[in-house]
């Protein structure tokens, strides 16, 4: 049975990857309405603007870094599985981290021969990332850089598309900086994945402020391919290995607001992790991975 908030609302827009006009109900999730796309399965908030993510962006930033130093023995784990990837295709180049945060997934690749460049548009992880491990991380968005066509031999987007109100148009940047044949390493959040499906309405992701779009297997492999890629690899992950700490922080941060009989119980179970910090397990939510090549 669904809550009064939960009512379902009729919304017109473009989706954000393919343009189809959008006119189909909408559902509420964390007070935002998340309208999805007939043709290619994207869901994105309605209205899409970037004011909602750049100011939770503000709010949450040492949030987040307290999570990337916290953790980061696994990110550390999980990027160098990534580079692993990358070195079973191409030998090291010029390398683009789009969101590098604090510098792990750089500083994994360096140490693999890559010369890379990060971007965050936080100025606290930018600047952890040049103390720590004096990677070349600079503040800002791609689209800005001003970096010359082809320069790249390999980009990666590690959980940052579902930031972005206007996808198409970075896909359409990391192509332009990329070398012919140059390849795109992908993550995001998958909105067809376990967790999301048994979780309905009240996935993680509708719940994280600075998420805007909700990409499936289909719909991330039609941003791709509009933008003159051609997928080489496409999966679903269960990503990093966490902290039973760390993953009852995410339920409480999700669902503090939420008086439902779920988030009660999310907050139970929530101190029960916490209580137990120091035992690990895999990721629950499942991410899809995707590696392109451009054409």
């Amino acid at each position: 049975m669904l809550l009064s908030s939960e009512t379902d609302l009729v919304t017109s827009t473009a989706c954000p990857v393919c343009q189809a006009p959008v006119g189909s109900p909408t559902f509420e999730a964390k007070e935002r309405q998340i309208g999805t796309c007939s043709r290619c399965g994207l869901q994105f908030v309605v209205p899409l603007t970037s004011d909602a993510v750049v100011d939770a962006m503000a709010r949450l930033g040492d949030a987040f870094l307290e999570t990337y130093l916290r953790e980061e023995r696994s990110y550390r784990a999980y990027f160098r599985q990534k580079v692993a990837d990358l070195q079973r295709l191409t030998g090291p180049g010029r390398l683009l981290d789009v969101g590098c945060a604090t510098g792990v997934f750089l500083d994994e690749a360096r140490q693999a021969g890559w010369h890379g460049v990060g971007l965050d548009l936080m100025p606290q992880a930018t600047e952890l990332a040049r103390s720590r491990f004096a990677v070349d991380a600079r503040i800002g968005g791609l689209e800005e850089m001003g970096f010359r066509s082809g320069e790249f031999d390999v980009v990666s987007l590690f959980q940052v598309i579902e930031h972005v109100v206007g996808p198409a148009d970075l896909a359409a940047e990391v192509a332009r900086v990329l070398k012919p044949g140059g390849l795109l390493l992908v993550t995001t959040p998958d909105r067809r994945g376990f967790m999301a499906r048994m979780m309905g309405r009240r996935w993680f992701e509708y719940y994280n402020e600075e998420h805007v779009t909700f990409f499936t297997g289909g719909s991330l492999r039609q941003l791709l391919s509009g933008a003159g890629f051609s997928i080489i690899r496409m999966s679903t992950e269960f990503g990093r290995v966490l902290s039973l700490s760390y993953a009852g922080d995410r339920l409480s941060d999700f669902y503090y607001t939420d008086r439902s009989v779920l988030s009660g119980a999310g907050r139970f179970v929530a101190r029960l992790l916490k209580a137990v910090g120091g035992v690990q397990l895999r990721e629950p939510w499942q991410s899809l991975y995707a590696i392109a090549r451009r054409v």
